[in-house]
């Protein structure tokens, strides 16, 4: 412990939070086998695992790869959103076609969809998995919800 002191003394701390775990459950939840082990937490999940030490310039990576997808996707977000209020606007004060709303409904996300693709194609190349995990949980789940509430 002395030269743990002495390091963040010198370096300082760039971690936000610093967990021990003295009886070893956390680790065996969180799947950790070596030491020193890196979690990034968002929401109180695991977003990335990362083995073996850190220095200054990696974490500000990981921060920088994070932060950009993460104002990318509130941006598309919110221009979805501006994009289906008119297409309601449009709808309700117009024909009323159900297919028209929906194929415009599924233009916007696909739109979406390929922005998030082409921007972070480095990003999602290194994490396949966890895109495809994302893909299926967080964009396909709740539209095939909401189609199963609609018919």
């Amino acid at each position: 412990t002395i030269n743990a002191k002495k390091f963040l003394k010198e370096l300082g701390n760039t971690y936000g939070v610093i967990i021990s775990d003295h009886d070893g459950t956390i680790a065996i939840e969180w799947g950790a086998y070596g030491v020193p082990e890196t979690f990034l937490i968002y929401d109180k999940k695991i977003i990335k695992k990362i083995i073996g030490p850190l220095d200054k310039d990696s974490l500000f990576e990981i921060k920088k790869q994070l932060s950009f997808f993460m104002i990318f996707k509130r941006g598309y977000l919110y221009s979805i959103s501006v994009g289906l209020f008119f297409l309601n606007i449009f709808y309700f004060y117009s024909f009323q076609n159900l297919a028209f709303l929906f194929t415009g409904f599924a233009l916007l996300f696909l739109v979406r969809f390929l922005l998030i693709l082409i921007n972070n194609k480095n990003l999602i190349i290194k994490e396949l998995f966890y895109f495809i995990l994302y893909i299926c949980a967080f964009e396909l789940a709740p539209l095939f919800v909401l189609f199963r509430l609609i018919f």
